[in-house]
């Protein structure tokens, strides 16, 4: 898992591409943890950024 940040500020919600697992973003959570294999496709967006590293 990483953590990944969003950075604009109006809620919303991803599904993961590889994973299928869902993803809940907003101004007030802007830090999720997210499976690794789904993070390079939120990463390649400029609504997203790494946060930091989790195990």
């Amino acid at each position: 898992m990483v953590e990944v940040e969003y950075l604009a500020q109006s809620p919303v919600v991803v599904r993961g591409p590889v994973t299928g697992a869902t993803y809940q973003f907003s101004a007030a959570a802007p830090i999720q943890r997210v499976y690794r294999r789904d993070s390079s496709a939120l990463l390649a967006t400029r609504h997203f950024r790494l946060a930091g590293r989790m195990a």
